[in-house]
């Protein structure tokens, strides 16, 4: 399957991560130059890897394994593969034929906030990047960038699980000048009342009213299929 969408890809890294917070991922990775493309290169592979680990001291590797994953209190919900965060600077990246969503465990409440940062672009097939709003069991709002088409912003009303019956509705469209491949651009959306206003570096806010729509819900960052990118400075702040 998928290991975009799946725990396969995910378990993987945090494996790996693992292997070096034991401080044994060089001596397995030298194994795996040695022995990796032999006839039972894998079952070998297994095998030093797990006699690293015993010499690291852990005794019983999937207990271990286990409660070192369970002791992460995680602030994102990477429903679709991948963003990383580290640092200053997130990469963000899509499959060929999966969007790239990723929601913060941070709500963004009833009253008034503030999203900003940078963001630059990559040159792929689509280059699309999201900001998603206030998502909830119902729905959510996403602000699609672009330098080939500016700025969309839609509601998105979830059906029961179902993504293929999940309901895009646009809501505004927003040519950009200043947005281009492979630079950065700054970034602000906020919410003050009822509208929602973007605004891209130092070119005209969009300003759009939306009423009643519950945006209380989780933000989070989005990347197209066949897009790539990185966030930079990503700040939110809530009134």
């Amino acid at each position: 399957d998928d290991i975009s969408s799946g725990r396969i890809g995910t378990s993987r890294g945090m494996f790996i991560a693992w292997m070096i917070e034991l401080g044994i991922l060089d001596e397995v990775l030298a194994h795996a130059d040695r022995d990796g493309w032999r006839d039972d290169g894998v079952e070998r592979l297994r095998d030093a890897t797990l006699r690293s680990i015993a010499g690291a001291g852990v005794e019983d590797v999937d207990k271990a394994f286990r409660a070192w994953v369970d002791a992460f209190d995680p602030e994102w919900d990477e429903q679709r593969r991948s963003l990383t965060t580290r640092g200053d600077e997130w990469y963000h990246s899509a499959w060929d034929g999966r969007k790239a969503m990723c929601w913060n465990k941070q709500s963004l409440g009833s009253g008034e906030w503030e999203i900003s940062g940078q963001l630059k672009v990559f040159k792929r097939e689509n280059s699309q990047m999201d900001i998603l709003l206030g998502y909830t069991d119902t729905g959510f709002m996403t602000v699609a960038m672009s330098p080939s088409f500016g700025l969309k912003v839609f509601r998105v009303t979830l059906e029961d699980g179902d993504r293929e019956k999940d309901k895009w509705r646009r809501l505004e469209t927003k040519e950009l000048k200043s947005f281009e491949l492979n630079e950065w651009t700054d970034f602000k959306v906020s919410k003050r009342r009822n509208r929602l206003i973007i605004k891209i570096n130092k070119e005209r806010p969009l300003m759009l009213d939306i009423g009643d729509t519950n945006l209380d819900g989780n933000w989070g960052l989005g990347c197209q299929y066949r897009s790539a990118g990185v966030w930079r400075d990503v700040e939110v702040k809530v009134k």
